[in-house]
C-alpha cells in the first residue's frame, strides 16, 4: 500500500510538472525572414525547427496545416540530424490576395504545451522559427515480487511510449521501436509484449546468471530523439531465481531552474520600450504596468508611462480585430453579403494602426491592399442595402448518461471550426458567447443575418454542433459524441 501511495504521489508530481511546462518552459523563436533560399514567386515557405517529434501545427484559416487537405497549404516533416523540420508551403487564396501577403495565426503544440504566433508571410520569401519543449525519460522502480517459476527471473517494463523505446540489458537490445528484438541473448528465455508492458524472462541456471553483471545489470532506455536513460536495480536487489522486478518508464518535461533578477525601474521601462519597438503589444503593456508598480518609479513619469500602456492595449485590440475580421471574411466567403463589411472593417482598422505606427510599413501595405481588394470585388455592392431576417434557433440541452453537470446556465458559443476546443476554458476566453440555457436547459438563439454562424459549442461538451442557415430547432446532449 505504501508503494502504491508513493507511486500516486510521484505521478501527481509529474502531472503538476507537465502543467507547469505548458505555462513556463516553451522555448520559442518567432519566424524571421531568411535569405539564400530559392522560393517560387507565388509561394511562401515557413520552417519550424524543433527537437520534438510530435508537434501539431494549426492555423486559424486552414486548421491542421500538416495533415489538412487544401491546395493552398502543404505540410511536411523532415528529419535533419537530431532535429525535425516542419516545413509549410503556402499559396495565396484568390479571395485573400491582398498585397501578396498571407496572414494567419499559427498554433504550435504537443502534449506538453503550445504557443500562438501571428504570421505575415510575403510570397517569394522563406521564414524560419524554432519551438522546443525540453523533455526527458525517467524511470520509476515499482519494486520486487516473487516469480513462481523454477530457474527463472523476470523484468517487466511498463510505458505508454513503447513504440518509441529501445530497451537494453548490459548493452544487449531486448526491445526496439515497438517490437521485441529479433536476436536475443542466450540467457533470455522469452520476451514479449503484454498490453503496455514488455516482459522479459531470464534463465537463472545459465552460466551468465552467476556473474555480477547479470545479477546487477545496467538497464537502458532511449528514443530516436536522443532521449536516454540508464538505471539499475535498487540497492540490495539482485536479478536472481524466483524474483521479478517492475519498472515504469515515463517521459516528462525537463524542468529548467531559472533565477529571476529583480529589475530596477529603469531596466523594466527599457524592456517595455524594447517590446513596444517589436510591436509585441500585450507583453509591452504588461511590462509598462510592472514599471509603474516599481517602488522607485518617479511619480512625474507615471502619467507618460500609462499613456504608453494605453496605446499598447489599444493597438493589441485593434490588431486582434483586424485579424478577426479577415478570418471571418475567409470563413463566410467573398460571395456572402457580410464579406464586404468584414474586409472593409479590417481595412479601416489597418488604416488606424498605420497612423499609430507610421514607421511600420506592414500596416500601411495591408490597408492599401485591402482597399484595392474591396474596390475590385465589391464596387457594385458598396451602396447596396441587403435586407435579411435574423435566424432564430430554439432547443433544449440534456445530459448523457454519466455526464456530471447541470443543464442550467450552459453558455453557448460561436465556434470557429468543427473541432472542439482542447479545454472548455479556451471557449470562455476566445469564443464569442451568443446565449445560454435557462433553468430547464432550454435556449433561444438569435443569429444576426450579417454574422452567420456555422458551428456552436456548448460549454464543457466534447463536440461542436454544426448548423446551417435553415436550422430552426436543436436538441443537444452534453457528453454525447
Amino acid at each position: 500500500m505504501l508503494k502504491r501511495n508513493l507511486l500516486l504521489v510521484i505521478c501527481l508530481l509529474i502531472g503538476v510538472a507537465t502543467l507547469w511546462a505548458q505555462e513556463s518552459i516553451v522555448k520559442f523563436e518567432a519566424p524571421v525572414e531568411t535569405s539564400g533560399s530559392s522560393v517560387p514567386a507565388d509561394k511562401a515557405v515557413l520552417t519550424i525547427v524543433s527537437p520534438n517529434v510530435d508537434l501539431v501545427l494549426e492555423g486559424n484559416l486552414y486548421g491542421d496545416l500538416m495533415g489538412g487537405k487544401t491546395e493552398y497549404v502543404t505540410g511536411e516533416r523532415r528529419k535533419v540530424g537530431s532535429e525535425y523540420h516542419y516545413v509549410l508551403t503556402f499559396s495565396l487564396h484568390p479571395d485573400l490576395d491582398m498585397g501578396g501577403t498571407h496572414v494567419e495565426t499559427l498554433t504550435i503544440s504537443n502534449a506538453y504545451g503550445s504557443k500562438d504566433c501571428k504570421l505575415a508571410l510575403k510570397m517569394g520569401k522563406s521564414y524560419i522559427g524554432r519551438f522546443e519543449i525540453p523533455v526527458e525519460l525517467i524511470c520509476l522502480d515499482e519494486g520486487m515480487s516473487v516469480y513462481a517459476a523454477s530457474n527463472a527471473a523476470r523484468l517487466r517494463f511498463l510505458s505508454d511510449i513503447l513504440d518509441e523505446l529501445t530497451i537494453g540489458f548490459n548493452g544487449e537490445t531486448l526491445f526496439e521501436a515497438g517490437k521485441v528484438a529479433t536476436s536475443l541473448p542466450s540467457y533470455v528465455t522469452s520476451a514479449r509484449l503484454e498490453g503496455d508492458a514488455v516482459v522479459v524472462d531470464f534463465n537463472t541456471a545459465s552460466p551468465e546468471a552467476l556473474t555480477e553483471a547479470f545479477q546487477n545489470p545496467r538497464l537502458t532506455a532511449r528514443t530516436e530523439n536522443g532521449e536516454s536513460l540508464s538505471f539499475t536495480l535498487a540497492d540490495g536487489n539482485r536479478l536472481e531465481n524466483k524474483r521479478s522486478y517492475q519498472f515504469r518508464i515515463l517521459r516528462q518535461v525537463t524542468k529548467i531552474e531559472t533565477v529571476q533578477k529583480d529589475l530596477t525601474f529603469a531596466e523594466t521601462l527599457a524592456q517595455a520600450d524594447a517590446l513596444a519597438a517589436k510591436y509585441d503589444f500585450e507583453a509591452a503593456a504588461n511590462m509598462y504596468q510592472e514599471a509603474m508598480d516599481k517602488v522607485d518609479c518617479p511619480l512625474d513619469q507615471k502619467e507618460s508611462i500609462r499613456g504608453k500602456q494605453v496605446q499598447m492595449k489599444k493597438a493589441r485590440r485593434m490588431d486582434y480585430l483586424a485579424s478577426w475580421a479577415e478570418a471571418n471574411a475567409e470563413r463566410v466567403g467573398v460571395e456572402h453579403d457580410s464579406a464586404y463589411h468584414y474586409y472593409n472593417g479590417a481595412r479601416g482598422t489597418y488604416v488606424m494602426l498605420s497612423k499609430m505606427f507610421p514607421e511600420r510599413a506592414y500596416y500601411k501595405e495591408k490597408a492599401e491592399a485591402l482597399e484595392q481588394f474591396v474596390t475590385d470585388h465589391f464596387k457594385d455592392n458598396v451602396n447596396k442595402t441587403v435586407v435579411k431576417k435574423n435566424q432564430v434557433i430554439t432547443g433544449k440541452v440534456t445530459l448523457a448518461d454519466g455526464f456530471i453537470g447541470s443543464v442550467a446556465g450552459v453558455h453557448i458559443y460561436e465556434a470557429p471550426t468543427s473541432k472542439a476546443p482542447k479545454k472548455a476554458s479556451e471557449a470562455r476566453k476566445d469564443y464569442r458567447c451568443i446565449g445560454k440555457t435557462d433553468a430547464d436547459g432550454r435556449f433561444r438563439l438569435v443569429i444576426e443575418h450579417d454574422h452567420p454562424v456555422r458551428y456552436l459549442y456548448f460549454y464543457r461538451d466534447e463536440k461542436v454542433v454544426p448548423i446551417t442557415g435553415s436550422t430552426k430547432t436543436l436538441d443537444v446532449v452534453l457528453g454525447e459524441k
